[in-house]
């Protein structure tokens, strides 16, 4: 908007930097409306916006648990067998979700990882027990349930079979990693165990 020839005339009436000055607050109020009107139209035209907008699919995730525990040698196995043959259960659940959820079968390559502490909580070491190729596994869905027995520890990683020469008569904390989507993907912990290594 442009200032009356009235405006105009009376501040060139004015010393020159009164005049300069007065030029400036007229134009800041000017330029302050026009930025008030515009508010307005902006905030107008987002009203009408939410109540056409599409919402947006919010993603959910399933609900899984990670369950560690340890377990015993089978029975009618040798009186000594606890002593070589020891290890953890590992229990994957999948509670709830969308129906067409799918993750990674808990036995496959670089979905299970087991991290063990000693009782100083010093990283213990995993060792390497065996070379494994890859094999086709079902995924998972949801309500399922997998358990299976990790002997020694072990776990496999994207190349071979890992797990851990404990000690006897010493007691470790082992906690599991499972990763639904493998590598590509966030891990999910189970809460950490006491492991007594007889």
């Amino acid at each position: 908007m442009t200032p009356s020839h009235h405006g105009i005339d009376s501040v060139r009436e004015l010393p020159h930097p009164q005049r300069v000055q007065s030029l400036i607050n007229t134009f800041q109020e000017h330029l302050m409306k026009r930025i008030h009107r515009l508010g307005l139209v902006l905030l107008l035209a987002a009203a009408g916006l939410g109540a056409t907008a599409v919402p947006i699919p919010v993603k959910v995730e399933p609900t899984i648990k990670v369950i560690l525990q340890g377990y015993v040698a089978k029975a009618g196995a040798a009186e000594n067998s606890a002593t070589t043959d020891y290890g953890v259960e590992v229990i994957v659940r999948v509670v709830d979700g969308p129906k067409a959820w799918q993750g990674l079968h808990p036995q496959a390559h670089n979905a299970i990882a087991l991290v063990v502490t000693d009782d100083q909580g010093n990283l213990v070491q995993p060792v390497f027990l065996a070379k494994s190729d890859p094999r086709a596994y079902p995924s998972i869905k949801v309500a399922d349930e997998i358990r299976f027995n990790a002997s020694k520890l072990s776990f496999l990683t994207g190349t071979g079979l890992c797990g851990y020469d404990l000690e006897k008569g010493k007691t470790y904390h082992v906690l599991a990693i499972y990763r639904p989507q493998g590598l590509k993907g966030p891990g999910l912990a189970s809460e950490e165990i006491l492991y007594h290594r007889l």
